[in-house]
């Protein structure tokens, strides 16, 4: 069924515009996305000076940045809730560096609960 593995959806966030809220009890250690393609194409940032101010706030707000390079998706127009998790200090989710960029349930996660990420912990895939 379409349901089958989903964790999250997406829904307006107290924290920042959008987020991903659970649908159901998460236990820790759940792959939060299973099924995202979690595609990521690496541009140099060098590529992104004078852009418009709107596509440049598309990379400020969804990209991961690695160095002189931003990891993007494929298309903005492909992007699935796995790229809308709110950031917090004491988050719940986690990404795994030994599974690149798939995000994980640090914690049991209540139904309802906003699932958030340390956004400093992808510098752990920079060494």
């Amino acid at each position: 069924m379409p349901h089958d593995r989903v964790w999250i959806r997406l829904r307006p966030s107290p924290i920042h515009g959008i987020g991903c809220f659970a649908i159901r009890n998460i236990p820790a250690g759940t792959e939060l996305f299973p099924q995202s393609s979690g595609e990521m194409v690496w541009i140099p940032k060098r590529d992104l000076i004078n852009l418009s101010p709107e596509i440049a706030k598309m990379y400020e707000n969804f990209c991961v940045e690695r160095g002189d390079l931003v990891g993007c998706p494929r298309s903005f127009n492909c992007m699935d809730p796995s790229w809308y998790p709110n950031h917090s200090d004491t988050p719940n989710a986690f990404c795994d560096p030994d599974h690149e960029y798939s995000l994980f349930a640090l914690q049991d996660i209540a139904e309802s609960e906003e699932v958030t990420l340390d956004y400093n912990s992808y510098a752990v895939l920079d060494d």
